[in-house]
């Protein structure tokens, strides 16, 4: 029980109490809800950038089988941006 010293109160007891509550509980701070909500709306975001690049990647190639017989050059440019996609790709997927 605390003990009142000198105008305050000694909460060793109490102290000891919390401690080992802590050893048992789950409970989480706000940040770390704050923080674990954060993490997840990344992840979800990750998830749809990933599907945005893959439909990307799909119309470029598709894209690209349709022009490389007419425009050489055009064609080129198109198939180093389909290699900068796939690259950034396999990054996100990292």
């Amino acid at each position: 029980m605390s003990e009142k010293i000198g105008g305050r109160y000694d909460t060793e007891t109490i102290d000891m109490l919390f401690l080992e509550l802590s050893q048992f509980t789950t409970a989480t701070t706000q940040k770390e809800l704050n923080l674990i909500q954060q993490k997840e709306e990344s992840e979800n975001k990750l998830i749809q950038l990933k599907s945005e690049l893959d439909e990307m990647i799909e119309q470029y190639e598709t894209g690209y089988e349709n022009i490389r017989y007419i425009n050489s050059d055009t064609a080129k440019l198109q198939k180093l941006f389909i290699n900068d996609l796939c690259k950034l790709k396999k990054i996100l997927e990292g």
